[in-house]
């Protein structure tokens, strides 16, 4: 994998379907570093075994900063502890508190219920 940080690839030949670059990183770089069009630095991951890791590795965190903020807002891109973050959600809750919501609500979702 290399260092280097690509620009997040967006031109896409039908509207709904994904930029063909992504099939080319889904070949030769399944995990790549990439600038969001906000200039955010982030990671993007093409492929389903490597995302399957990423999801289930408890060193990453499930918290989302906001792509949709630019730096000239104010904001620093990179600072993803910043005040700008989207509030959290269940889906994006990390342990301990992901946990706890999930037994509170899990009954509630059951073919009985």
């Amino acid at each position: 994998m290399t260092t280097s940080i690509r620009e997040m690839p967006i031109e896409r030949e039908q509207l709904l379907d994904p930029p063909l670059a992504y099939h080319q990183l889904r070949e030769d770089q399944p995990i790549v570093r990439m600038r969001f069009p906000s200039g955010r630095i982030g990671w993007l991951v093409t492929r389903f075994e490597e995302g399957s890791q990423v999801f289930s590795d408890p060193r990453l965190s499930s918290q989302r900063p906001r792509h949709d903020v630019a730096e000239e807002d104010g904001v620093d891109p990179n600072d993803n502890d910043s005040a700008e973050a989207l509030p959290p959600t269940f889906n994006s809750m990390d342990a301990p508190d992901h946990g706890a919501y999930r037994r509170l609500l899990s009954g509630k979702f059951t073919p009985k219920s």
